[in-house]
This record gives structure tokens, C-alpha cells and sequence, in this order.
């Protein structure tokens, strides 16, 4: 992965964590506006308006769990890519060395047995990877929801206040009798 500037000193923090795994949670605070307890104010709104506040703030604090935990699945995975890759070759290199005691049958189903434990580690580590895209998706569907609903609310809204404050026409007003 390509180093970013780091300009304000706080993406370090997630490239180590999307490195190795280690300290996602504390990267993710760094490189983000913290929500500091409730906004002033939160206890005097109405019940919909408390509502609405909660439903965003929950929306803001899943997608950073859900963030944190893909930072720290793929730098786990990442950190653990030289291993994999060492493995992998010393199972090639005993597959195609010239030594007889690699070409038993046991050394064979050894090397197939360990060639399958690092395909199910693969296909774990991708199930993981599609479980966090996955959330990812279900919390921005949540935000277009909200988006969507709050849309809907404000439109509800202004249609009330705007019968509330604009006289309406009757037809009494827009008769007009002229003689000649």
C-alpha cells in the first residue's frame, strides 16, 4: 500500500492498522470527527426530534464498527501474506524437489493436506472480507433509508406548515360580477 502524505499526522495510525491489524480502533478515532457524548440541546427535543438524532448517531456509530472491524480483517490478512506466501512456496518446492523422500505417499497427502488448510484459510479470510462489504452495504442502505424517510418528513412537514400559514382560496374570492 502507497503511504499517504499523513498532512495532519493521523493517517499513520490506519495505515498500520490496515497493515497489520493492530490498533483499528484507535486509528479510526484519529482519522475521524469524534461524536462527543449527545448535542446540546438533545433532552429539550421532541420525541421524533430525539428520534431522529438517535437514529443518525446509531447509523454514525455502526458504520464505524463496521469500519474498525474490516481495517482490522484486512491488515490481519495483509500482515499474514508473507507467511502464506512462504508456505506456498515450500509446498511448491517439495512438490517439484528431486528428493525421493518428498515423492512418498505420505509426503504427498502431507503437502495436499497442507495445500488444503491454506485454501480454507483463503476462503475464510475472503468470507470475512464479503461479510464486511456486506455490513457496509446494509449501513449505507440504513443511511438512504433515513435519508429517504427524512425526505418524506420534511415534505409532510412544509405541505402542514405551508396550509397553516397560507390562506386558502375559496371560491367565494374568485367570483367576479360585472355588469354592463
Amino acid at each position: 500500500m502507497t503511504r499517504p502524505a499523513n498532512t495532519y499526522g493521523n493517517s499513520v495510525d490506519w495505515i498500520n492498522a490496515a497493515t497489520t491489524g493492530y490498533g483499528a480502533s484507535i486509528a479510526n478515532q484519529m482519522s475521524s470527527i469524534a461524536l462527543i457524548g449527545r448535542i446540546p440541546g438533545y433532552s429539550s427535543l421532541s420525541t421524533e426530534g430525539q428520534h431522529a438524532i438517535a437514529a443518525q448517531g446509531a447509523t454514525v456509530d455502526l458504520g464505524d464498527a463496521v469500519g474498525v472491524s474490516n481495517i482490522q480483517t484486512v491488515g490481519t490478512i495483509r500482515a499474514r501474506a508473507a507467511q502464506r506466501e512462504s508456505d506456498i512456496s515450500q509446498l511448491e518446492a517439495a512438490t517439484h524437489s528431486m528428493d525421493p523422500a518428498q515423492h512418498t505417499e505420505m509426503a504427498t497427502l502431507q503437502r495436499i493436506n497442507q495445500a488444503l488448510l491454506i485454501q480454507l484459510r483463503t476462503e475464510q479470510e475472503t468470507n470475512q472480507i464479503l461479510q464486511g462489504q456486506a455490513l457496509q452495504l446494509v449501513i449505507g442502505q440504513k443511511v438512504q433509508q433515513y435519508n429517504l424517510k427524512a425526505l418524506f418528513q420534511t415534505g409532510n412537514t412544509y405541505q402542514e406548515n405551508f396550509n397553516l400559514v397560507t390562506p386558502q382560496q375559496t371560491s367565494a374570492g374568485t367570483q367576479w360580477a360585472f355588469h354592463y
